[in-house]
């Protein structure tokens, strides 16, 4: 058997490189996995920044979500502060400029304007009943008991539809945009007169009406905006389109529902940067979230809003769950401006 000896390693000669220990390595990889959480926080800013909706299914929801998505940056940036890793800190800090700068709008306060205190007044609750609602009984149940002047009801299905009309929906609410018989996804309900309004061009809303409160009109429309992952173009269309309706009346006009986008979606955000309100950011909301409402607990973003012109002012809005919903539907007291 032959022996291999070795002996002193020659002046010259190189030295192997140590092995890398567990610790190092899981250190290398938590680095890595921090600077691609980054990284993605800097394609949401880079996205909203240029208006960029694609991919639909990422980008769009990670803007949606820009509130929440944002916070392990702070975690970051102070761990690599304190080891010493200088650019990975300094990232951090400019992203968390950023995500206060873009939450900011969102957590202020409109005063009700002064010819509001004698202004006539209604209530809108808002809901989108879900298309395979299971407990239609109930979800009727709870919106006739709501109380609301005007209800703005959207995805429903002809077994919640069934269920309000023998709640009594039709009596209740004797003025509508859904003639009795007939069957549609989204509907407006009025306690007081209302003229139905021009159909929509697009499918961002199928339910317009001038409502009448106290001689002073208010054009509201039940939106339904398709999901962007569905069709980005047409999200973005059916929200421009919203926009053009509203700042195109002379008139008081709330544009009530599902937008299937949050304020840090870039259609959303422009919509909002035409001079309009959204209810809740009005009443200090503007943070709270609306879905999913199930089987998540909490739910992560606002998609419900109701977004109104200079001529109504908003009083309050506060959540209201229906059963079998996966949203939050929201009851709103509007001020109506002549």
């Amino acid at each position: 058997m032959e022996t291999i000896t070795t002996g002193p390693v020659e002046p010259g000669a190189a030295t192997p490189p140590p092995r890398p220990t567990t610790a190092s390595m899981l250190a290398r990889v938590a680095w890595a996995t921090a600077w691609s959480v980054v990284a993605v926080l800097v394609w949401i800013v880079v996205s909203r920044l240029f208006g960029i909706t694609f991919p639909a299914r990422i980008t769009v929801l990670l803007q949606a979500l820009l509130p929440l998505v944002f916070l392990p940056a702070y975690a970051i940036g102070i761990v690599a502060a304190i080891r010493r890793r200088w650019a990975l800190s300094a990232v951090c800090v400019v992203l968390a400029v950023v995500h206060v700068a873009s939450i900011y709008p969102a957590t202020g306060h409109r005063p009700l304007p002064a010819w509001a205190s004698s202004a006539p007044r209604l209530t809108v609750l808002e809901a989108n009943m879900f298309d395979r609602n299971d407990q239609p009984d109930a979800a009727a149940a709870r919106i006739m008991s709501s109380g609301a002047d005007v209800l703005v009801l959207v995805e429903l299905e002809s077994g919640t539809l069934s269920a309000l009309r023998q709640a009594g929906i039709d009596s209740a609410y004797p003025y509508s945009t859904l003639p009795k018989g007939r069957f549609r996804t989204d509907a407006i309900w009025s306690k007081r007169l209302l003229t139905p309004g021009q159909a929509a061009t697009r499918d961002g809303y199928k339910a317009r009406a001038t409502i009448d409160v106290d001689g002073r009109p208010l054009e509201l429309v039940a939106v339904h905006v398709d999901n962007a992952i569905r069709g980005r173009d047409v999200w973005n269309n059916e929200i421009n389109e919203l926009g053009d309706l509203a700042t195109s009346l002379d008139r008081a006009v709330a544009l009530v529902g599902d937008f299937n986008a949050t304020r840090w979606n870039p259609p959303f955000g422009r919509l909002l940067g035409r001079g309009l309100h959204d209810a809740h950011e009005a009443t200090g909301q503007g943070l709270s979230r609306s879905w999913p409402n199930v089987p998540v607990p909490i739910p992560l973003m606002r998609l419900d809003h109701a977004v109104v012109n200079d001529r109504v002012g908003v009083v309050s809005v506060h959540d209201y769950t229906v059963p079998g919903s996966d949203h939050r539907g929201f009851v709103t007291e509007l001020a109506v401006g002549q």
